[in-house]
């Protein structure tokens, strides 16, 4: 069906042709979130209309938009829109797909945004929890947001006097994410008021981040688009599933398999689970014990050495630590990896691939063959996901993984990877800035419950403080938003509730969501938050996708009920704090910001479209020039 045959659809003739209507109406007062919508009647349906009082149908229009829900993507989304509400919903349909251009095509969960937006679990009202109430009971009732930013001013500046600035903690934002905004708006008030103690590390690749790629020369550079892949090239993925996880046409599953189709790539997929990416397709499946993937790389390492095939060359020029004659100055001697594999290290256990078979479950023939299928294999990806890293002692996995492409000299060179994540590429997009942090003081982001049990307790020494010797208050006033990362992420869900629903060490929780979450129930105060889809956003291609291009979003609709979006709403608490012509840099909107930042792109990429054309287009793409050079660390 062409644009100009899709039919114009009105509230009236939506609902009308949808079974369901009536249940989607009443759980939340507006459109159905299922069925078809007939074909406009022209004037014997006006006349119908006449005699039955109803409106007549509103033109549909499109508004461009994106989906952006942590998945690592951006997918374009074209949101048909009639009587104010989302009726249907399109993606990326512009452009070339072919291998070397994209669309930015959104999967399932992106198709069915609507469910989300109109969902029942919505947050429509400024909430406060019932006094008497427990935290995580969810019991609350709804106040004004003037109650509600006011209560909100009002504990910052009584924690702020009693604590300090430091008590104050904002979390990682994760869940609705917006590449210009996210919860930007909160660090950029609470700077001018002081400033707030901040993390390091994050939730999703954090060993990855602060373990295995110190253990890689040049940091981060090694990663590897699979763009980059040779024909007949042989792909190693540990917990690794891009068609899961990077599913959408702008994202690594795509040039996975078109790399597999076009390239005649084998893969092989070393996973606990058969992921998408084994399913149905010629890809190798090796089922693996979970949080055993280091003993699989010391049973590989120890046939490579076996069999003579590890890249000696390579590790006495640009790696430290293999075997003696690399070891440091002052390492204690048989601490190398080689002593390590081979039985003369601190355990004197040879890792052989027997040893590594009663450990992974995996077959001893199938660890010896895996071997030398990596050692003889030029060029060789080796990647790792973020799943083996994700668990007690995922920074040990993640290492072993990250060392393997080194043991055979396949890292730095065309086509090859660092061990681990296949890499990215695109444009860089500034987001609303934040202005200085006067607090200096750093946490492991996985530590924030013991920095609201513990508080000062933790150190340099003994938690990894940063910018500081020890942390120089306890949190007492959390504001958590766009996530559900309180009650949901960290490990022991049990001890950090218990120490969400004690009040008297974080004294007060601020949760600004689009949905009740479990983590929402554990606030003092909820606030009603827009969808990326309803107010203005700019986003690059995605933080982790390896195209070029420039997502334009505008609301789709007017916000419902009381929803409101986050820089308006933390202005008003500027207002309140006396920072707000600072705050708005002279009473900038979002929109405003939207467009300055994007100005800031254009003028280091004059052959983008202006402002205006690129809303009216709702996106602006490039093939990217993906980087497959031998690194200048390798040429020197």
């Amino acid at each position: 069906m062409t644009n100009s045959e899709k039919a114009a659809l009105s509230r009236r003739t939506f609902v009308k042709g949808s079974a369901l209507a009536g249940l989607g109406a009443a759980a939340m007062g507006s459109t159905s979130l299922f069925g078809c919508a007939p074909q406009g009647q022209g004037d014997a349906e006006g006349a119908d209309l006449a005699a039955t009082g109803e409106t007549a149908p509103v033109d549909e229009k499109i508004v461009w938009t994106h989906c952006h829900v942590n998945c690592g993507g951006a997918c374009v989304l074209q949101c048909h829109v009639a009587d104010d509400e989302i009726v249907s919903v399109e993606s990326d349909n512009t452009g070339d797909a072919s291998f070397g251009g994209f669309q930015a095509r959104a999967c399932l969960r992106g198709r069915s945004i609507r469910r989300w937006i109109n969902g029942e679990d919505r947050l429509n009202y400024p909430m406060k929890r019932v006094e008497g109430s427990k935290r995580g009971e969810g019991k609350y009732e709804q106040i004004s947001w003037d109650e509600a930013l006011d209560t909100i001013a009002s504990e910052f500046k009584r924690i702020t006097e009693a604590y300090g600035n430091e008590s104050v903690f904002i979390q990682e934002c994760s869940g609705v994410e917006q590449n210009v905004m996210m919860n930007n708006p909160w660090f950029r008030l609470f700077n001018l008021c002081g400033g707030v103690v901040t993390r390091y590390g994050n939730y999703s690749n954090g060993a990855l981040t602060f373990g295995a790629q110190l253990y890689t020369y040049g940091g981060g550079w090694g990663n590897r688009s699979f763009k980059t892949l040779a024909d007949g090239e042989l792909v190693v993925m540990f917990g690794n599933a891009p068609c899961d996880t990077r599913m959408a046409g702008d994202g690594h599953g795509y040039d996975l398999l078109v790399a597999m189709e076009q390239k005649n790539v084998r893969v092989i997929s070393i996973d606990p689970r058969r992921s998408e990416i084994a399913t149905n397709r010629d890809v190798e499946w090796i089922p693996i014990r979970p949080g055993t993937d280091a003993a699989l790389v010391a049973g590989i390492a120890h046939e490579l050495i076996k069999s003579d095939m590890v890249d000696l060359d390579f590790l006495h020029t640009y790696c430290v630590g293999y075997d003696e004659e690399t070891l440091p100055q002052g390492a204690p001697a048989n601490s190398s990896y080689y002593a390590y594999v081979m039985g003369t290290g601190y355990d004197m256990v040879e890792k052989t691939p027997a040893w590594a078979a009663a450990i992974t479950q995996i077959p001893e023939q199938r660890i010896i063959d895996l071997a030398h299928e990596i050692g003889e294999a030029k060029p060789c990806f080796i990647c790792q996901g973020w799943g083996p890293q994700r668990r007690t002692n995922g920074e040990t996995a993640a290492r072993a993984i990250a060392l393997l492409p080194q043991l055979v000299g396949q890292v730095g060179l065309p086509s090859t990877n660092s061990g681990l994540r296949e890499g990215n590429g695109g444009f860089s997009l500034n987001s609303l800035p934040t202005g200085d942090n006067p607090i200096t003081a750093k946490f492991p982001n996985y530590l924030w419950p013991e920095a609201i049990k513990d508080g000062t307790k933790l150190t340099a020494l003994n938690a990894g403080i940063q910018g500081a010797d020890a942390l120089p208050a306890p949190i007492k006033m959390m504001i958590n938003y766009g996530n559900n990362m309180p009650a949901n992420q960290n490990g022991d869900i049990n001890f950090t509730t218990d120490i969400l629903r004690d009040d008297s060490l974080c004294e007060f929780i601020v949760c600004y969501d689009v949905v009740m979450t479990d983590s929402a129930k554990y606030a003092d105060i909820i606030l009603p938050d827009l969808t990326p889809q309803e107010t203005w956003t700019l986003s690059t291609q995605g933080e982790n996708n390896d195209t070029q291009g420039i997502w334009f979003g505008q609301p789709t609709a007017s916000a419902k009920f009381e929803r409101r979006e986050v820089y308006e709403v933390c202005a008003d608490l500027a207002d309140r704090l006396g920072v707000k012509d600072a705050y708005t840099d002279g009473g900038k909107t979002r929109e405003d910001w939207c467009r300055e930042l994007y100005e800031e792109f254009r003028a280091e990429n004059p052959d983008a479209p202006t402002w205006e054309e690129g809303l009216a287009a709702g996106i602006y793409k490039k093939d990217i020039e993906v980087d497959n050079a031998t690194d200048p660390f390798i040429e020197d």
